[in-house]
C-alpha cells in the first residue's frame, strides 16, 4: 500500500494554517504583523496537510481527509478548500506543488493500475502524465513558475528515476544526451532525443577551439550542424 503523503511522517497534527503578513498603518517592515489562519479540511475532513503555495501566497494546495477519503485540495480566500477529485476510478489524490500564479497544480493519484503523476488546471481538470518505459508508478513533486514543465520521478525496469515533462515523459538521465565532435554523433544525439528535425551541413563555420593534431595527422576542421525544427 503506498503511503498516502510525500513527506516522511511526523507527530499528527489537524488542520494546516496559512501564515500572512498583514500592513498595518504605513506599508513597512515595522508595522506588519503576521497572521495564521487555519485552512480547514474537506467536508467532514478532520486532518489536512500543506505541500505548496503559489508566488504570491494566494493559492495554497495539499491534501485533506474526506469523507471519501485523501483528497487533492486547492484554498483560495474566495473559494475555500476545493476538492480536485482523482483519476477515474482513484482511490485517493495528493497536490504536491503549484505554478506560480496557482492556475496549474501538480498531484498523485492512485487508482486500479497503480500511482500516476496527474497535472491539473480549471480548464482540463486532472490529467494523467503517465509512466515511463517499463514502469507502471510516477510522482509528480513540483512544477515550474509557468506551469510548462513538470518533475518528479517513475520508475522503469525496477529502477526509480527523475523526470522532466511537458507533453511526454522524458527520463531526466537519458535527457541529457553528450554530444559528439563529429556531424554523425551529433545527428544521432537528437535522434536519441525523440526529436524529428532536419540536418544541414556547414564548412563556413568560425572555427570555435583550436586545431588538434592527432597520430594520425592533422585533424579535420570541426563541421557546424544546423538544426531546422
Amino acid at each position: 500500500m503506498h503511503d498516502q503523503s510525500i513527506f516522511p511522517k511526523r507527530n499528527s497534527f489537524s488542520g494546516i494554517f496559512l501564515l500572512t503578513t498583514t500592513a498595518i498603518g504605513v506599508a513597512s517592515a515595522a508595522n506588519a504583523q503576521e497572521m495564521m489562519t487555519d485552512l480547514g479540511a474537506l467536508g467532514s475532513g478532520f486532518s489536512s496537510k500543506a505541500h505548496g503555495v503559489s508566488a504570491d501566497g494566494a493559492v495554497v494546495v495539499g491534501q485533506s481527509g474526506s469523507s471519501v477519503g485523501t483528497r487533492a485540495f486547492r484554498w483560495d480566500a474566495a473559494n475555500g478548500m476545493v476538492d480536485l477529485g482523482t483519476s477515474t476510478g482513484g482511490s485517493y489524490s495528493i497536490a504536491a506543488g503549484v505554478s506560480a500564479d496557482g492556475s496549474v497544480i501538480v498531484a498523485q493519484s492512485h487508482s486500479g493500475v497503480g500511482l500516476n503523476a496527474f497535472r491539473w488546471d480549471a480548464g482540463s481538470g486532472m490529467v494523467s502524465l503517465g509512466t515511463l518505459t517499463g514502469g507502471t508508478v510516477s510522482r509528480a513533486f513540483g512544477v515550474s513558475a509557468d506551469g510548462y514543465v513538470t518533475v518528479g520521478y517513475a520508475d522503469s525496469f525496477g529502477d526509480d528515476r527523475a523526470f522532466t515533462y511537458h507533453s511526454t515523459m522524458l527520463d531526466l538521465l537519458n535527457s541529457q544526451i553528450a554530444i559528439g565532435q563529429s556531424a554523425a554523433d551529433q545527428a544521432a544525439a537528437v535522434g536519441m532525443r525523440n526529436a524529428v528535425m532536419n540536418f544541414s551541413l556547414n564548412r563556413e563555420l568560425t572555427v570555435n577551439r583550436p586545431a588538434a593534431t592527432t597520430a594520425d595527422g592533422p585533424a579535420t576542421l570541426p563541421m557546424a550542424l544546423r538544426l531546422e525544427a
